[in-house]
């Protein structure tokens, strides 16, 4: 099975969350799918019309984007996009990931580690489950093992701190 290049859909996040991800997909780390943010810098625009991204002319057609797209499996929200909920509920069986944009980080971080892996060895697709193992891992790492840094963790990840609680358990990634 051949590398394939993980989608991802932008929505409402903020300028420099959209250059990072310009960046990893001129690198071939992630494909953009589409974008929605109607506070994106003419330069920005340009940039994207170039690479050809669909740019989503508003906020419910946003939401229909990230059904829609056939393999998307990461969905970057950022303050201005409140359907993350939703769009979470929608993913579902597509074993889609909504994430806020302050997650961006560890995303990026497993997306460039993959690519270099993806280059080394003959690639497969790497599981959903591989990739929320690792970014729960990167999360506790970052923010420590404490009920507050799990807080921050939990936050970071978009998810509540019964379900990182219950990842935790599920991926064993804490001794008891």
């Amino acid at each position: 099975m051949s590398y394939q290049i993980p989608q991802l859909i932008l929505l409402g996040v903020d300028s420099l969350c959209l250059r990072r991800s310009l960046r990893l997909a001129e690198q071939k780390w992630v494909q953009i799918a589409a974008v929605w943010n109607p506070k994106m810098l003419e330069e920005e625009r340009v940039l994207c019309e170039k690479a050809s991204i669909t740019l989503l002319p508003e906020k419910g057609l946003a939401l229909e984007a990230a059904v829609q797209v056939l393999g998307c499996e990461y969905v970057i929200y950022g303050h201005g996009w409140e359907d993350a909920g939703r769009a979470r509920y929608l993913l579902r069986d597509r074993h889609g990931m909504v994430l806020e944009q302050n997650a961006f980080a560890l995303l990026e971080a497993f997306l460039e580690k993959e690519a270099e892996l993806s280059v080394a060895v003959e690639p497969e697709l790497a599981s959903l489950r591989v990739v929320e193992r690792k970014m729960i891992e990167k999360a506790l790492q970052r923010f420590g093992t404490t009920v507050n840094g799990k807080k921050q963790a939990a936050r970071t990840l978009g998810i509540s701190l019964a379900t990182l609680y219950n990842k935790i358990r599920q991926y064993q990634l804490l001794k008891e």
